[in-house]
């Protein structure tokens, strides 16, 4: 609608409807208010809901049987590396590398162009299979060959040289793509053989007098798996003297294992507190105001924070959780305390197990109940909050057509009364006039 502001009345009417609006749309606003603190509310709670199951997978996994049975494996020679898994074994052994895996390396005789045929035959463990090759060059041909996804090895074209005419020559480097004896190749191609692949290997026992005990077990590649009951063996070059290797209990492994439990269950207490806290502000007028966060008097949230608080520090079959070095703070935190864990680990490791164990498992039943992605507390608050954001969003864009249609007829009112008001100006000029002739004619009466 065409803006007739003041034409008549010399009102701002625009600034009038604005106002009167303003009033109108507060039922609005406090709608697009709740909206936000609710869109604010269900981010935190997909924090928190992220956390606690961070925490709940930490103690499913320390609730298991043996989760502290974690492990290292050292060696007395650098090239030894010696990797364990859970259910390693304590123990050492000597042992020696005799040899270390190898690939296959052939060299083609020198050219100065690809004169060879347009296939190639590669013969592995009594199988020929035959690749075609695009003869156009020795790079095509390399190129071929390397395209192969079943030839097994790989090319690469070297300066090998000057002809006497002056022409650059080159060989063909073939090499097997796995280290191993297995991986013995030979070629329709005329090859020299420059390294033969081999496998690792390996002498058990080498420090034994007795040669019936010291045994000899190769791999194709420089890892030997499972020499020891989830051990693996990885070696980088051939020893001369014998090595150790040992097994032996990773206490700080099983110590941070520990402490990672009660830092989750930390991180969701500081995230529960932040957002509890009751802040207090000034302004330059001096006006005092007060907001709380938004776990303020949350149900919720408190209720996470009961059960895990309970969780970890109630006593398992009457000990306390502090004789672990678990142990729960005035201020709410949990403290870990790595000496006492490491000394309790010592003294008894089973009962520490045990111990550490019960307590996990109550956390895990604790984070399920809460962030279980079907029926868990907090999932099913944040399922409530955004049904009531999309309910309050459907709102929102119902007031937006009432006020807009509440606006139209104001604007509408306002028109129709300048229009009005005009034609009432209007007239009044005309009766003035009128009025004004009718004293003239009357004055030239009396005359």
């Amino acid at each position: 609608m065409v803006s007739l502001d003041g034409i008549a009345s010399g009102l701002d009417t625009t600034a009038l409807i604005d106002s009167l609006m303003a009033v109108e749309a507060i039922p609005r606003t406090i709608l697009t208010n709740k909206v936000s603190s609710t869109q604010t509310l269900i981010s935190a709670l997909q924090t928190l809901n992220t956390r606690v199951a961070s925490v709940t997978t930490t103690a499913e996994n320390l609730a298991k049987a043996g989760s502290l049975a974690l492990t290292k494996g050292t060696s007395t020679d650098d090239s030894i590396a010696v990797a364990t898994k859970q259910g390693a074994a304590p123990g050492s052994m000597a042992i020696t590398v005799d040899a270390v895996a190898a690939r296959q390396v052939s060299v083609s005789k020198s050219m100065t162009s690809w004169g060879g045929d347009s296939t190639l035959d590669i013969t592995r463990g009594g199988t020929t299979q035959t690749i075609a090759l695009d003869p156009t060059s020795i790079d095509s041909v390399v190129k071929s060959i390397n395209d192969s996804a079943t030839a097994g090895i790989t090319a690469l074209k070297v300066r090998s040289g000057t002809a006497a005419d002056g022409t650059a020559q080159y060989r063909i480097q073939l090499s097997s793509k796995d280290t191993g004896a297995a991986a013995t190749f030979t070629t329709s191609l005329d090859t020299d053989l420059v390294t033969a692949a081999s496998d690792a290997q390996l002498t058990l026992w080498a420090d034994s007098p007795d040669p019936a005990v010291r045994t000899t077990i190769t791999s194709s590649t420089n890892t030997f798996a499972e020499v020891l009951p989830n051990v693996d063996i990885t070696v980088s070059k051939k020893t001369t003297a014998a090595a150790t290797i040992a097994v032996s209990s990773d206490v700080d492994a099983q110590t941070a294992a520990a402490k990672k439990l009660v830092d989750d269950i930390n991180s969701v207490f500081s995230l529960i507190t932040a957002n509890s806290t009751v802040t207090s502000t000034t302004s330059s007028t001096g006006a005092s105001s007060t907001k709380a966060g938004i776990f303020t008097g949350d149900s919720t949230a408190r209720s996470v924070r009961t059960g895990l608080t309970e969780a970890i520090s109630y006593p398992v079959n009457d000990r306390s959780p502090s004789e672990i070095g678990i142990e729960l703070q005035r201020d709410g935190t949990i403290k870990f305390d790595d000496a006492a864990f490491k000394e309790a680990l010592a003294k008894d490791p089973a009962a520490v197990q045990s111990t550490l164990s019960a307590i996990a498992a109550r956390v895990q039943k604790v984070g399920d109940a809460a962030s279980d992605k079907f029926d868990g507390t907090i999932t099913g608050r944040i399922t409530g909050q955004q049904n009531l954001v999309k309910s309050l969003g459907d709102q929102v864009l119902s007031w937006d057509d009432r006020l807009a249609s509440r606006r139209s007829t104001l604007e509408r009112t306002y028109a129709q009364l300048e229009v009005q008001l005009s034609n009432l100006q209007s007239q009044q000029t005309w009766l003035q006039g009128q009025l004004a002739t009718l004293g003239t004619n009357n004055t030239g009466a009396k005359k």
